[in-house]
């Protein structure tokens, strides 16, 4: 028999099938986070810049590592290990600002690592956990919840737009998380068509088990359930953002960072912008635009968002804006999965200047859908 053939031989995988009433029992899965996190998920928390996202984090994983409730939901006292290559400064502001605002000192149970390395690398995926072992070992430690902030300087040279490539991500994530026994929660940013979810291929967010979307209304940051693999999307949890003096700088002028203040009262509409369809856009520049209403007044609107207007697109949106006027005037709301579901009766005021504009509508879905790959400034 030849080498070859051994080593075919060797490698061939094995199946094990089993009945329904004989399903082999399986670990008792903790749940982190009352019906949101649980250890072994992969969960996401995205949003916009400046939304709020790595405060938001800092208040989940202080409120965590002291099992305090988050939003009204229950926690497991459970460390934390916080990867924070993006901004490892704000990061230790943020905390501080935590720290002094609940009148807590810093826990033995929240552990910081500022150095990235890359998921598309295995022998640096291996170095990570078998460092965070023995980190956890010499510590008497056992972290629940890994953060990696931001997931971009965790991509090593992988490209972000690439599904095959960021499916060798969703790889290294889960075995990161089978072998260290623990939830991961990645921070990462909205593209530039926030209504489209997570910047880059659509691979990483379709394994994703958790994922919360990060809004930032007035000095409001919502959170919101974009997705839940096993339970309900759409539970919404809404803090206020206050600045709380840190320290001074060199100039003897104050240092501030945020803090997060839970809302518990009434929970706003939610604010995620819809992906405009042209209809949308042209009802929108409608409302704004004193009656009656002119085309030309239209095309002028138009055209001030940069957009050329030709002959085909004047009768197009004639029509659009015709349709449009024989109804109630009306928003549709956004819902992240299924696209335009539930009819907010809510009249703009303004005219939503979105980038996405010119979309002309819904469109088949590709095989592999294209990745949200405008990248917003981090």
């Amino acid at each position: 028999m030849s080498k070859g053939t051994s080593a075919r031989r060797a490698n061939k995988p094995s199946y094990n099938l089993y009945l329904s009433n004989g399903r082999p029992p399986r670990r008792t899965e903790t749940s982190v986070i009352q019906a949101v996190l649980r250890v072994g998920d992969i969960a996401m928390m995205v949003g916009g810049s400046n939304a709020g996202k790595s405060t938001s984090v800092i208040h989940l994983t202080q409120s965590v590592v002291r099992g305090r409730p988050w939003f009204g939901r229950k926690t497991t006292a459970t460390p934390v290990l916080y990867c924070c290559a993006e901004g490892p400064d704000a990061v230790e502001a943020a905390e501080k600002a935590w720290l002094g605002h609940h009148n807590e000192i810093a826990s033995s149970q929240i552990a910081y690592c500022e150095e990235g390395f890359g998921f598309d690398d295995a022998e640096q995926v291996k170095q990570f956990v078998e460092t965070v072992r023995a980190f956890e070992s010499k510590n008497n430690l056992k972290f629940g919840i890994i953060v990696f902030d931001t997931l971009a300087d965790y991509l090593g040279n992988i490209e972000e737009n690439s599904n095959t490539e960021m499916r060798k991500v969703n790889l290294a994530l889960r075995w990161i998380a089978k072998k260290l026994g623990c939830a991961i929660l990645l921070v990462h940013h909205f593209g530039k068509d926030e209504g489209r979810g997570p910047r880059g291929a659509a691979a990483l967010n379709a394994k994703l088990d958790v994922r919360l979307d990060c809004w930032s209304d007035g000095d409001l940051t919502i959170l919101e359930v974009g997705k839940m693999r096993r339970g309900k999307n759409g539970a919404r949890f809404v803090a206020r953002r206050e600045a709380v003096v840190v320290g001074v700088d060199s100039f003897g002028d104050p240092e501030t960072a945020c803090i997060m203040i839970e809302q518990l009262g009434e929970v706003p509409l939610s604010a995620v912008p819809a992906s405009l369809t042209l209809d949308q856009a042209i009802l929108n520049i409608v409302t704004a635009i004193p009656k009656p209403v002119d085309w030309s007044d239209v095309r002028t609107s138009l055209k001030a968002l940069g957009f050329a207007i030709d002959e085909a697109g004047r009768v197009a949106a004639e029509r659009a804006r015709d349709k449009l006027a024989k109804g109630p005037n009306r928003q549709l709301d956004y819902d992240k999965k299924s696209k335009l579901v539930s009819l907010v009766p809510t009249l703009p005021t303004t005219v939503i200047v979105a980038s996405n504009v010119g979309n002309t509508g819904a469109k088949p879905e590709p095989a592999e859908q294209p990745a949200n790959d405008d990248v917003v400034a981090a």
